[in-house]
């Protein structure tokens, strides 16, 4: 399985990591390792995941409160949000069209 970020979840992701950066310097660090883990688990079992929205998909973050929201064609999967939970359900549907 091959799996990648649309362009504004990764900016989402870059935001996370610059404001967690202001707060401690250990955190941005910590985010990018649960980020991974997510991605991981994700890769090896991307049905495994509650089903938001019909075909897409949310692994909700251990340690921090954002979710990857992520659609599987096949042998790809895309991230299309690094949605945080207080954010406004759905504003990245925009993005998979």
């Amino acid at each position: 399985m091959s799996l990648r970020y649309h362009r504004e979840a990764e900016a989402e992701l870059d935001e996370a990591l610059a404001f967690y950066a202001g707060q401690h310097a250990s955190l941005p660090g910590q985010l990018l390792r649960d980020v991974a883990a997510g991605e991981s688990a994700i890769a090896e079992r991307p049905q495994a995941w509650r089903r938001i929205g019909g075909v897409f998909r949310v692994l909700w973050l251990r340690r921090f409160p954002y979710g990857l929201i992520y659609h599987v064609a096949g042998e790809d999967i895309t991230v299309y949000a690094v949605a945080h939970m207080r954010r406004k359900p759905g504003y990245w549907r925009g993005r998979t069209s």
